[in-house]
């Protein structure tokens, strides 16, 4: 890799769909997730991570996250391959 990735755990708010007939007295709130992965790039508005990278420069899966989803955000701290 040309530079180092940092490792990120997320929790944030997903938007969900809720399919069939419904009852309109129900709440239908948003789904919590929780991620970890490595950041791609990153902007004011959104973050984009992978689960894997290679030794080449590519990236399994990219994925956006908007920033206002999210609820938690820590950088993960990784020495000779294990967690710190």
């Amino acid at each position: 890799m040309s530079k180092p990735n940092k490792i990120v755990y997320l929790k944030w708010l997903d938007h969900c769909r809720y399919p069939g007939w419904l009852d309109d007295d129900k709440s239908y709130p948003p789904m919590g997730v929780e991620t970890i992965g490595f950041i791609l790039s990153e902007t004011d508005d959104y973050i984009v991570i992978s689960n894997s990278l290679t030794d080449v420069d590519s990236a399994n899966d990219p994925f956006t996250i908007i920033k206002s989803c999210i609820l938690e955000f820590h950088e993960v701290e990784w020495v000779k391959g294990r967690k710190k």
